[in-house]
C-alpha cells in the first residue's frame, strides 16, 4: 500500500457461497487455459516441426536446424511434467495428448534429420516400455520425493528453455547476424 492509499477493510464475515463460487470460476478457467493452450501447441507444433529444414549454409542455420528438435523435445517434455499437480481429468489429459502429438512430430522431424529411421523405432519402443513400467508403478500407488522434485527441476528447465529455443527454431540469430552485417 501506499501513502494516500486507503486501507481496504476486511467484511466481518465470509459467506461460503462466494468462496465454492470463486474456486468454481477459478478452476473452470484453469481447465479451459490448459485446453485452449493445449490445442495452440497441436495446432503449432506441424507448422515447426514439418517445415522444410532450412540450408545448412552457416553454423547459424545449423543452430536453427537442431533447435528445432531441441523446442520439440522440451515442449513435450513440459508438457508432461506440467500436469501433474492437477485435479481435473481434463486438465491432465488434454495436456499429455499434446504432448504425445508434439512427441510423434519431434520423432519424425529426427528421423528426418539423422536419416535414422530404425533407431526412432527402437527409441519409440523403450519410452513406451518406460511409459507402461511408470504408469503401473504410479497406478499402484508408488510414490518418491526425490523423483519428485527431479522432475520439477526438469519442468522448470524445460519451461525456461522453450521460449529460447523458439526464438532460435525461428530463426532469430541468424536474422540477428544479418542485422549486424549491415
Amino acid at each position: 500500500t501506499t501513502v494516500r492509499q486507503r486501507s481496504v477493510i476486511s467484511p466481518d464475515y465470509v459467506r461460503s457461497s462466494s468462496v465454492e463460487r470463486s474456486i468454481t470460476a477459478a478452476r473452470t478457467r484453469r481447465t479451459w487455459a490448459v485446453i485452449v493452450l493445449s490445442i495452440v501447441v497441436v495446432i503449432l507444433a506441424p507448422l515447426v516441426l514439418l517445415a522444410p529444414l532450412p540450408a545448412l549454409v552457416s553454423w547459424a542455420a545449423n543452430v536453427q536446424m537442431w533447435a528445432t528438435g531441441g523446442l520439440g523435445a522440451a515442449v513435450a517434455l513440459a508438457l508432461v511434467l506440467i500436469p501433474r499437480q492437477e485435479r481435473l481429468p481434463s486438465a491432465r489429459i488434454a495436456p499429455r495428448l499434446a504432448a504425445a502429438f508434439v512427441l510423434a512430430l519431434t520423432a519424425l522431424w529426427f528421423a528426418r534429420v539423422l536419416e535414422a529411421w530404425a533407431v526412432i523405432g527402437i527409441a519409440a519402443t523403450v519410452a513406451a516400455a518406460l511409459t507402461v513400467v511408470s504408469a503401473l508403478a504410479l497406478g499402484r500407488g508408488w510414490r518418491s520425493v526425490r523423483w519428485s522434485r527431479t522432475a520439477d527441476s526438469v519442468e522448470s528447465l524445460m519451461v525456461a528453455l522453450a521460449p529460447a529455443l523458439g526464438l532460435l527454431a525461428a530463426g532469430a540469430l541468424a536474422w540477428l547476424r544479418l542485422l549486424a552485417s549491415g
